[in-house]
């Protein structure tokens, strides 16, 4: 019977599912994850840091982690974070951060610049140096090893600095830039992006 209700709630529910699905399919729906194409969906975030950059650490490279883990994860990335120690084997496969240098500045100084323009001293040497001594910044290196080891198939290296009050922000900022270079380009990250 062609018309009874049973056929008719039959095809809009036909109907609705066929819309769900296109909908779906174009991205309509719930938001899209980008996927790397260099990074399995279960990843671990493997962070090496020298006794040097341990032991002056200011929070930068905490931000870091905690940045580039959140931006991964809010991409669909189940991410386990694992500090590099010497009598271990790096797991494979992993994402690789090595930080090379981390100044949290002198926290005295943080900010002190901006005090400059109260007393005429905007671009003065006084208040450049001030806002220089208080700066904070890391330089990081970063690899994608695949499963099967080798060669990592991503290799890149970044610097990101900050003057302003909280000497976290360079971390924050280079955590952020690794995980654009890694999920939100078509290209191969390398050096010199």
């Amino acid at each position: 019977m062609a018309g009874s209700p049973r056929n008719a709630r039959a095809r809009r529910a036909c109907a609705l599912s066929l819309m769900v699905t296109v909908l779906m399919a174009f991205g309509c729906g719930a938001s899209q994850k980008r996927r790397s194409p260099w990074l399995p969906t279960e990843v671990t975030l493997y962070v090496a840091v020298s006794d040097a950059v341990a032991d002056a650490d200011t929070g930068v490279v905490l931000a870091l982690v905690d940045a580039l883990e959140t931006d991964l994860r809010e991409e669909g990335y189940q991410v386990t974070v694992l500090a590099a120690r010497p009598d271990e084997r790096p797991p494979r496969p992993r994402l690789e951060v090595q930080v090379v240098a981390s100044d949290g500045g002198d926290e005295t100084l943080r900010g002190a610049g901006q005090f400059g323009g109260l007393f005429g001293l905007t671009g003065s040497a006084v208040g450049i140096a001030a806002m220089v001594s208080g700066a904070s910044d890391i330089e990081v290196e970063y690899y994608v090893v695949s499963a099967n080891g080798g060669k990592p198939t991503v290799q890149g290296q970044l610097s990101a600095g900050s003057i302003g009050d909280d000497a976290a922000d360079a971390g924050k900022s280079a955590g952020h830039a690794i995980a654009r270079r890694l999920i939100g380009g078509a290209k191969r990250p390398g050096y010199g992006d």
